[in-house]
């Protein structure tokens, strides 16, 4: 039990150790004369432009609301910018009104090429629940009257 217990505390401090390791590391990014991208911890020597690569250890986003920016700064931010709730409800208004309109033609061939299918053969197979089956003649014309309602009420 006791053996267990150090063992344990042992590896969490060797985690601990490493993880603050990894976390005040610098990483540097090259590229060499054939064009490769190499990235490594130490600097290499006959590299000519050298760049520090920046890690981020965990979930956090780096940008929003960094301990030194202002209050004042982050409501003039915010002021600028519209929500994500109001950009979210724009996107929505756009898509609404491009697919009333733009949709509309393309949903309108579409069924009179479904119309015309179902008219001209009398066997249609589909795919039920993973299962190919023939379409019986009732659910033809059901399929039918639905795609001559479509047409009629939106075309």
């Amino acid at each position: 039990m006791i053996k267990t217990q150090l063992f344990f505390r042992a590896c969490l401090a060797s985690a601990l150790l490493l993880s603050s390791a990894i976390a005040s590391a610098q990483f540097y990014k090259w590229v060499d004369e054939d064009g490769r991208v190499h990235y490594s911890d130490q600097k290499p020597a006959q590299a000519n432009e050298v760049s520090e690569v920046k890690v981020h250890i965990g979930k956090g986003t780096p940008n929003k609301n960094r301990a030194g920016a202002s209050s004042a700064t982050q409501n003039e931010q915010a002021a600028d910018t519209p929500s994500k709730e109001d950009q979210l409800n724009n996107k929505a208004e756009k898509l609404s009104q491009n697919k009333s309109t733009g949709d509309k033609g393309k949903l309108c061939a579409s069924a009179q090429e479904n119309l015309d299918k179902i008219s001209l053969n009398p066997r249609l197979r589909i795919n039920d629940g993973g299962e190919m089956r023939f379409l019986t003649p009732e659910e033809i014309e059901d399929r039918k009257a639905t795609y001559t309602n479509y047409l009629k009420e939106n075309c």
